[in-house]
């Protein structure tokens, strides 16, 4: 039996293996130096050279391809018997698979060589099968195809794993970032793409609901998580110390019932209340509204079953998982900060897999020093600092994850340093336009996946414009536009603890020099909105929290981000310009909900009330005829109904 080879292309080769091995195989074959026969066999095509080693070249993943050496299989032997095979039957070997559907068959194979079969034989054995069939049917199937150069799968439920195939569909050769041949993750990719409809260079979500779904919130737990709001609205943020221990307690219960992403954003609401009690600049109302909204929207949909499935809703434990070899290119990093604690995460990614993953640091404040993001990033990770990390490339053997965190062995290599930012030409980890990044963005509103890397991405920028600053929001906002003439939005909201970081990507931003963009993206109503971690430039990666391009200048020996003055300076934002009525309807009904937040409605219920009702009647007369009966449902009693007040925290959520 003749295996096809037709799909390993060089390209793909160094993907399943490395540039190295590929380099000194292609090096043998061009030069002659070792000759190789080859004989078919029942197994599959046997490879002999002349060096005296043997090759076996069958059914199954690419990995499980045998060699006799010491190295065993995927070695440069291996490699080595692809390159020649190919070259001695160029009518079956293009110079490169195309992208997307599978090219026709060629006319024939070259004179006195056997046509190539496709291997019947399976990829994934039939016990594992069975088993990602189970958990599909328990659980459902959520993923992202994406189909570019490589044909990539991102999977959400019922696992979390990432799968890139290296020629067409063909799963010998696809590759999954937990380093195992022929695993679940392999199964549950190509569920994935036997369900997906996507042409190359498009991107498709994939939800299929599972049979015996079973997350279901108790009802103690809801009426916990109602309690607690009631008690927020009629207090307000003046209450929020008190209010804090209760929450904690709320987002304990709901993490132990499994509600694993309603606890994440419990824990988010505590966070909101905590910035309050500690006088801490960051505090938004508006946030607060959105984080009620979308937990009452993952309870109520988790409360119907149908429909998008509930692990999804709900959210998956994390668990350790084995990582194969990667190599990794920083993401920049992010920066928050809650009363005197501190955190800096730090975005890298696998530049053949395009998974991201998290490296984290935190601090408290001390009497004598205030924890800042540039504090942060010198410190030390596997002998390399976290501000290296977040822009530099390393090389990974082998090494494990929990959830998205990146668990790093013992005397692991530092990582390489450099101007440059080292992001291959189609790497996933690069999106070539807006349409394509953050595989994330397109799960639909409050019921998206919810993680420390959700939304995560990068792409190239074409064009920078409409560089503004806005004194009183405390933040920088842009425009960018990529090569298709599309734009998204930069938003980066600054404080100042990172106030240098604020400071330089104002700088940059407004020079024009940006090439590429890394961040958190997400898909609001007017396009997509991106809060920046990296920004590329022609001087070098730019980490936006630490205000420092990679490179020797990312150890200054002075901190200014330790100086408590004024932000970021720059010319002032341009008048807003008008909005359209639906716009202007839900900003006017977020910022009194929000107003009412902070002072609670045993305060300022008239005000509120009253504005509340000028806004049921704008929405009636817009033809909004269930926010106008919301929202005379919360004005109407003498008192605010706390339960009809969350109704409309969940339409805003629903809303954006």
């Amino acid at each position: 039996m003749i295996p096809d080879l037709t799909g390993l292309t060089p390209d793909v080769l160094r993907d399943l293996t490395n540039v190295g091995t590929v380099r000194r195989a292609t090096r043998e074959v061009e030069e002659g130096t070792v000759d190789v026969t080859f004989t078919e066999t029942d197994a599959g095509l046997e490879a002999r050279a002349s060096d005296d080693t043997s090759c076996l070249l069958g059914a199954g993943a690419f990995d499980t391809w045998r060699c006799d050496c010491a190295a065993g299989g995927s070695c440069r032997h291996v490699v080595r018997a692809v390159l020649a095979w190919r070259a001695s039957t160029p009518a079956e070997a293009p110079a490169e698979a195309p992208a997307g559907p599978a090219a026709p068959a060629p006319d024939g194979p070259a004179p006195g060589a056997p046509a190539p079969e496709a291997s019947a034989a399976p990829v994934v054995e039939a016990r594992t099968a069975r088993t990602a069939a189970a958990a599909r049917s328990s659980y459902g199937l959520v993923a992202t195809v994406q189909r570019g150069t490589r044909t990539t799968v991102v999977l959400h439920v019922p696992a979390e794993a990432t799968v890139r195939f290296g020629a067409d569909d063909d799963p010998r050769f696809a590759r999954c970032d937990c380093g195992a041949s022929g695993c679940a993750h392999l199964d549950h990719a190509l569920a994935a793409l036997a369900a997906a409809r996507v042409d190359a260079g498009g991107t498709a979500l994939v939800v299929v609901p599972g049979e015996a779904d079973r997350t279901v919130p108790t009802a103690t737990v809801v009426d916990a998580w109602h309690a607690w709001w009631h008690q927020l609205v009629g207090l307000g943020l003046t209450a929020s110390a008190e209010l804090v221990p209760a929450g904690v307690r709320l987002a304990t219960a709901l993490e132990d019932a499994g509600l694993v992403h309603p606890g994440a954003v419990a824990r988010d609401l505590v966070a909101q209340l905590a910035h309050h009690a500690a006088r801490d600049a960051e505090v938004a109302p508006a946030r607060l509204v959105g984080l009620a909204g979308e937990l009452e929207a993952r309870l109520r949909a988790l409360a119907r079953p149908g429909g998008v499935p509930a692990a999804l809703v709900a959210g998956l434990p994390d668990v350790e998982q084995p990582l194969g070899a990667q190599r990794l290119a920083g993401l920049g990093a992010e920066h928050l900060h809650v009363g005197g604690w501190s955190r800096l995460r730090v975005f890298v990614g696998d530049v053949r897999s395009g998974a991201v993953r998290t490296l984290t640091v935190e601090a408290t404040d001390t009497e004598d020093t205030l924890v800042t993001a540039r504090r942060l990033g010198v410190r030390s990770r596997s002998g390399s600092t976290y501000g290296d990390w977040a822009a530099a490339t390393a090389v990974l053997p082998r090494s494990r994850r929990r959830g998205s965190e990146l668990l790093l062995p013992r005397g692991t290599a530092p990582v390489r340093r450099g101007s440059p930012w080292d992001v291959p030409e189609g790497s996933p980890l690069l999106a070539p336009r807006f349409d394509a990044v953050a595989v994330d963005v397109d799960v639909p509103g409050p019921l998206a996946p919810r993680g420390s890397v959700a939304g995560v991405g990068a792409a190239r920028v074409a064009g920078v414009d409409d560089v503004r600053l806005d004194p009183v929001e405390a933040r920088v906002t842009a425009r960018l536009h990529d090569d298709t003439g599309a734009t998204a939005r930069l938003v980066l909201p600054f404080s100042t603890r990172a106030r240098a970081g604020a400071e330089a990507s104002l700088a940059q931003l407004a020079a024009g020099s940006t090439t590429a963009v890394a961040g958190r993206w997400v898909r609001r109503a007017d396009g997509l909105v991106v809060r920046p971690t990296l920004l590329d430039g022609p001087d070098g990666p730019l980490v936006v929290p630490l205000g420092v391009v990679a490179g020797p200048a990312a150890h200054p020996g002075a901190d200014p981000a330790t100086d408590p003055g004024a932000g970021p300076t720059g010319r002032a934002a341009a008048p807003d310009v008008p909005l359209d009525p639906w716009t202007r309807l839900t900003t006017d009904v977020t910022d009194t909900l929000g107003r009412l937040l902070v002072v609670g409605a045993r305060r300022g219920l008239a005000g509120a009330r009253r504005d509340l009702v000028e806004q049921g009647v704008t929405a009636e007369r817009l033809g909004l005829l269930r926010w106008a009966g919301v929202l005379r449902a919360v004005a109407a009693p003498s008192e605010i109904d706390s339960a009809a007040l969350l109704d409309v925290a969940l339409l805003l959520e629903l809303a954006q």
